[in-house]
């Protein structure tokens, strides 16, 4: 994920760990990781007495199969059990996945997403979405 998406994200990174955190938006600190080369997470979420390592992954097909594709799954399950929560955006929500030991089916599958996650929202409910299309451009422009 580019570091400019991973920048206008942020809004969105801060409204899903207030309402996770149930703490107001100021209260909470939002750092961008260096470099993916040298970290294997994306933001570091602070606030009082609290601290969580996020990943930001894109599965924006997700929603039209209905379960992660096998290599997407491989690597949710590799972060999430060395401590790093998911923020993973499909085409319609948004869901993050708190780290642990978790032995999904090749495909994990969003039902089964729904119910470990800490937050599952509608994309259209998140605040200040506005950096929507350009992920979906961006997203495009990956595909083959």
């Amino acid at each position: 994920m580019s570091k400019s998406i991973e920048l206008d994200l942020l809004p969105v990174v801060y409204r899903v760990f207030s309402a996770v955190w149930s703490m107001p938006i100021d209260r909470i600190n939002v750092t961008l990781s260096p470099s993916d080369e040298v970290v294997e997470w994306d933001y570091r979420v602070t606030a009082p007495d609290k601290e969580a390592l996020v990943d930001l992954k894109v599965a924006w097909e997700a929603e039209n199969y209905g379960t992660l594709a096998p290599p997407t799954t491989s690597e949710l399950v590799v972060k999430l059990r060395n401590g790093v929560s998911v923020l993973l955006l499909t085409g319609e929500r948004v869901f993050l996945i708190p780290p642990g030991r978790y032995s999904p089916p090749t495909k994990w599958s969003l039902r089964s997403l729904e119910k470990v996650a800490s937050l599952v929202a509608d994309l259209r409910d998140v605040e200040g979405w506005r950096p929507l299309d350009r992920l979906r451009e961006a997203y495009g422009a990956l595909r083959p």
